[in-house]
């Protein structure tokens, strides 16, 4: 059993920190075998032992649970921070916000979009540009829309753009829209240059 707690305090009434209110909650669930790990702006929390059933039932009681908690901005989707891993399905996201960090809701998409880069250089991703509302300082846009430029001779299909979607929407909590570059008129191109936000860039 692996359990990282050194996160922040939750708001100015002492509520136990996020990792600690995930742990309670699984041994109270007669959860045994688990792993906790932290990175920068989530939890991943690991059920090897646990059915996908079980899995997604612990995933709806743990939204119920950290509701409670404040671990994102609370004019966001309050059911958006907790999430399948579309990479495991005996594992479970719990979006957080960096310790002591409070981003404009732009800053922190951003940063949680530089934190999957080296998954989606994986998938085939070699620059990916964030434009449109997201990008801006509009506190809450619906979409994330997102272009990526592939890296040459990947041979990705029509199915392998929208799993990198549906990997995004599933890790961000809303709808994206993933447009590839080389299909996109070059007038577009030009304005995304000068209006566009970097997440990553070719090596």
């Amino acid at each position: 059993m692996s359990t990282d707690l050194g996160l922040r305090q939750d708001g100015e009434n002492g509520r136990p920190r996020v990792t600690e209110a995930i742990v309670d909650f699984l041994e109270h669930q007669g959860v045994t075998s688990y792993a906790v790990t932290r990175e920068p702006s989530s939890i991943t929390l690991l059920l090897p032992n646990e059915p996908e059933s079980s899995v997604e039932r612990h995933l709806k009681g743990l939204r119920d649970r950290l509701q409670e908690i404040v671990i994102r901005p609370v004019q966001d989707p309050p059911l958006d921070f907790v999430s399948r891993d579309p990479r495991d399905h005996h594992a479970i996201i719990v979006n957080i916000m960096p310790a002591g960090e409070e981003l404009p809701a732009r800053d922190s998409l951003v940063q949680r979009l530089r934190n999957e880069e080296g998954e989606l250089r994986r998938r085939g991703i070699e620059s990916l540009t964030l434009f449109g509302s997201a990008s801006t300082l509009k506190p809450h846009p619906r979409d994330i829309d997102l272009v990526a430029r592939f890296r040459r001779g990947s041979r990705l299909s029509a199915f392998d753009v929208a799993d990198i979607q549906l990997y995004l929407e599933q890790r961000l909590g809303r709808r994206v829209d993933l447009s590839d570059e080389k299909l996109l008129p070059a007038e577009f191109l030009a304005g995304l240059n000068r209006t566009g936000i970097t997440i990553f860039s070719s090596r």
